[in-house]
């Protein structure tokens, strides 16, 4: 596997944050009920989801769950200009 570029990277991002929009229902007015100590908790509580017992899947649950995370913190980015 070769390591993917900052744009890939990114691309995935925005795919994540798209996800939690139109999976899960996080839009704008949801997003706009919250401060920015509930964005904080949010991040947190993703960032403690990954089970660092079970190295066969480490790397995996971690790429996962720092996409989560990233797209997090891009929603609160967004939530901090409106």
């Amino acid at each position: 596997m070769s390591e993917p570029t900052r744009l890939e990277l990114t691309a995935q991002i925005n795919a994540e944050r798209e996800r939690q929009i139109l999976v899960k229902g996080y839009t704008y007015d949801h997003d706009d009920q919250h401060g920015a100590g509930d964005w904080l908790a949010f991040i947190v509580h993703e960032l403690g989801q990954i089970d660092f017992l079970k190295r066969s899947i480490w790397t995996i649950a971690f790429r996962r769950q720092m996409f989560k995370v990233a797209a997090l913190a891009l929603a609160a980015l967004e939530w901090s200009y409106r």
